[in-house]
């Protein structure tokens, strides 16, 4: 309250203020913390039990952002109280409506009521509308916040990506809070989701997973017919999402300058390559939780933990998995190899040279054999080995901790049009002359992530160079080959949204000589 006493303050002082504004704050706090949970058939039975947890969790739920971000469009005829805050200054107040009406994401609880969702209900012999495993992805699902029906039906909303907000509520309505740094506004828990590296960990939480927060995929889960989280890049994710934000570069001047917008920076491609380091820290960190020290005593190890392809995979003499050989005794399975595919660009943007480039890739391949080895050392690793993500002694610990250094320089890096080009020339030769003959066949999925960066990256030259036509043809070609067009937008035709059975397809068709080819191709094409 003490924030909301500063705001009143602030409206007397200034003498602009109206009675009707400070009304309003005074209604919209009573709102927050007095209004009970919404009433549906998902609540327990003991609800003075269910409204006590409420009341502790940091949660707040759907039903009070809806207060203030669920305008319909921007009107020339805003209320008072959106001017007087400041609020249209950074927001469109639209967002709610938005994402609601447009993304995906807030249908993720309604696909557990389809066919699917029944049939996997089925098989496992659970309700998957209510089942803890099922609704830490689905919905918005937190420590101490169980939602009531109506919340789950709104599917993945605001706090699952932007945070707990009991304690930055009410001071976010602030305009100073504008001015606050993302650290301070972290402490209260908001996830700052400017930042591309915060941004991928937390999307990585459900389209990789996170043992720590219970959200896996297992395999009696693909048994009963979930589909394959076969790997997604972060900045083509992003440009997929039906924008219920404001880009910065669209914002005000005064915004710009407050918030330290660069014009010569080059979005997409820095979060591209923080993604792509990402990818692989929270893979390890999953892996690690599941397969390591850190897993439970009763938990056995679970096939869905590790490659997919180590088992499901064509069968046929003299292969290119065949060809390329193999990094783990044959027959046993081994980590996923697609969160590795784009290690290298982000090595690459923090060399001054290729000595530097050298050194720290060295330095990142003696810790990820180590952690290889573990894994390799007995039928599904060696937990003792592999150890715990956060004893930074074991050999998981110790490959997150560099992933960590690197992010931290990577964060800091400069991300121009000479970036970009250079980022798009290091995916076009991805395989370095000391690269063993394994990293020459890069699989499926990895491929996958080496072509959407290549799209997302290129997609911000400005200026295109030349051969602008030829290049998105090329493109096109890898699109249609690798099954890379997949929608977040549920206004698209759901012809065009990706089904499991058009990605098998394409990973039984997927030849690794011919995407070097098309590689080498775009490599001549692309500007030096």
């Amino acid at each position: 309250m003490a924030y909301l006493t500063l705001a009143v303050g602030k409206l007397r002082s200034r003498g602009r203020r109206t009675l009707r504004t400070i009304v309003r704050l005074v209604l919209l706090s009573a709102l927050i913390f007095s209004a009970p949970p919404m009433a549906g058939a998902g609540q327990p039975d003991n609800r003075r039990v269910a409204a006590a947890v409420q009341q502790e969790s940091d949660y707040l739920g759907v039903r009070k952002c809806i207060l203030c971000h669920d305008r319909k469009s921007r009107s020339g005829q805003l209320e008072a109280t959106d001017k007087e805050f400041g609020f249209v200054d950074f927001v469109n107040l639209t967002e709610f409506h938005t994402w609601h009406e447009n993304d995906r994401h807030a249908q993720a609880y309604k696909v557990l009521e389809d066919n699917l969702g029944k049939q996997m209900g089925r098989v496992l012999g659970l309700d998957v509308t209510k089942s803890e495993r099922c609704l830490t992805c689905h919905g918005t699902w937190g420590k101490d916040f169980r939602p009531s029906n109506q919340e789950l039906q709104l599917g993945v909303s605001c706090e699952s990506c932007h945070g707990p907000s009991r304690r930055w509520f009410i001071p976010h309505m602030d305009p100073p809070w504008r001015a606050r740094s993302s650290q301070e506004k972290e402490s209260l828990g908001m996830i700052d989701v400017r930042n591309p590296a915060n941004r991928a960990r937390q999307c990585y939480s459900c389209h990789l997973g996170s043992a720590a927060e219970g959200k896996v995929v297992t395999h009696a889960m693909y048994a009963a017919g979930h589909p394959p989280l076969s790997g997604v890049e972060m900045g083509t994710l992003l440009g997929k999402v039906p924008a219920h934000w404001t880009a910065i570069s669209q914002k005000s001047d005064a915004i710009k300058k407050l918030l330290q917008y660069d014009p010569n920076e080059k979005s997409q491609t820095k979060s591209v390559v923080l993604g792509g380091v990402v990818a692989l820290r929270e893979a390890v960190t999953f892996f690690a939780g599941r397969a390591g020290t850190g897993r439970q005593e009763n938990l056995e190890p679970d096939f869905a933990d590790y490659n997919c392809y180590a088992c499901h995979h064509d069968l046929k003499k003299l292969s290119w998995r065949q060809r390329r050989g193999y990094r783990y005794t044959p027959g046993y399975p081994d980590l996923r190899e697609w969160p590795e595919a784009l290690i290298k660009i982000g090595i690459f943007q923090v060399s001054n040279d290729s000595a530097s480039y050298q050194k720290k890739k060295r330095e990142f391949r003696e810790k990820l054999v180590k952690l290889h080895a573990a894994v390799n050392s007995r039928p599904f690793g060696d937990p003792g080995r592999i150890g715990s993500p956060n004893d930074r002694s074991a050999v998981s610990g110790e490959l997150i901790a560099w992933l960590d250094r690197l992010i931290a320089e990577l964060a800091s890096s400069r991300y121009d049009q000479s970036a970009a080009v250079r980022t798009l020339q290091k995916l076009s030769t991805p395989v370095d002359p000391d690269d063993s003959p394994y990293d020459a066949y890069p699989d499926y999925d990895s491929a996958r992530q080496v072509a959407w960066a290549m799209i997302n990256v290129y997609g911000d030259l400005d200026p295109k160079p030349a051969k602008d036509t030829e290049i998105n043809q090329a493109f096109k070609k890898l699109s249609d080959a690798l099954n890379l067009e997949f929608q977040a937008d549920v206004s698209k035709a759901p012809g065009t949204v990706e089904r499991s059975s058009q990605s098998l397809n394409a990973a039984l068709r997927y030849d690794p000589q011919w995407f070097k080819q098309q590689l080498q191709l775009l490599s001549d094409l692309l500007p030096k």
